[in-house]
């Protein structure tokens, strides 16, 4: 595949975390949410990219009306994914239309329960999502997933969803013995955190002792980026990347450089393929790492 080609195809691949567009979002990010007039130009340079998709949530601030009120200005359209949050069965049917309006659509490509504990307890918020994809205003259905004992629950009794948003990396890769799964029954695989929410960028002998099973990792992906001349982010976006099971996978950025540098980034595609045993050997097990959720605290001091 020529260059051009590859290039093509991890475009293809890429969808857009909105987080960031209206909450201070991130433990690598010191500052705060992207002003409205970067994420325009963010947003632009995504679209002509080739990147067609967004994922956002009601949850994420104003996220869902700074992409509506950008769709409207420009006419240009994205798939895009958002997400049901904890919230009573009397204020469910508002919060998703809601997002609609926000997001000027009359039916949106992907809505997810955002909590599968929340489904777990109210079963009514998945009726809620079939009910609203019968009439036409939500494409595909399903769960953004935290653990794997959920997506057992799921494949146990025999739920059909149409797309999963799941974390995973190449140090977080719980779900992966069930990707071959997912795809025998034909579900959209998402996949976040690829970064572990900035954590892979802090340096090891800054963080705190919760991570000292991670440091040795993170010191050994830094010596495969000093000997390959690959950054970090080029590592981590590749290794997911590479994986045939993925459908998008889902990236956040801080500014219009990251992703800048993201596009270049997907360029090494081929580099990356030379270490992937290398990488490979970086899996962490820990959901006390795994899990920001359960983070007491990132930096020593």
């Amino acid at each position: 595949m020529s260059l051009s080609g590859r290039l093509k195809a991890a475009m293809d691949k890429l969808a857009l975390g909105t987080a960031q567009f209206g909450l201070d979002y991130g433990v690598n990010n010191s500052r705060g949410k992207i002003p409205r007039d970067e994420v325009e130009a963010i947003l632009d340079s995504a679209s002509s990219a080739g990147i067609e998709m967004l994922d956002t949530a009601s949850v994420y601030g104003n996220s869902e009306g700074i992409i509506g009120d950008y769709i409207n200005k420009v006419k240009q359209n994205f798939k895009i994914v958002s997400k049901l949050p904890r919230c009573s069965y009397a204020e469910a049917e508002g919060i998703f239309e809601g997002s609609l309006k926000r997001l000027g659509q009359s039916k949106i490509y992907g809505y997810l329960v955002h909590d599968f504990s929340f489904f777990c307890d109210n079963p009514w918020s998945w009726e809620l999502l079939k009910k609203n994809q019968a009439f036409g205003k939500i494409g595909k259905t399903g769960f953004s997933l935290y653990h794997p004992s959920e997506l057992e629950y799921i494949l146990k009794n025999s739920i059909k969803v149409d797309l999963l948003q799941i974390p995973y990396s190449l140090f977080d890769r719980r779900f992966e013995p069930y990707f071959s799964v997912l795809k025998d029954k034909g579900i959209e695989l998402h996949v976040r955190s690829i970064f572990l929410q900035g954590l892979v960028f802090k340096q090891p002998d800054q963080l705190s002792s919760q991570f000292d099973s991670i440091k040795p990792k993170i010191f050994r992906l830094r010596q495969i980026s000093d000997d390959t001349g690959l950054n970090l982010a080029a590592l981590c976006l590749n290794f997911v990347l590479s994986n045939g099971s993925v459908d998008k996978t889902i990236v956040g950025i801080d500014n219009l450089n990251n992703l800048n540098d993201m596009f270049c980034n997907a360029n090494a595609g081929q580099r990356v393929g030379t270490v992937l045993d290398d990488l490979k050997a970086l899996k962490e097990d820990s959901e006390d790492i795994l899990i920001p959720s359960k983070w007491r605290g990132v930096c020593c001091n």
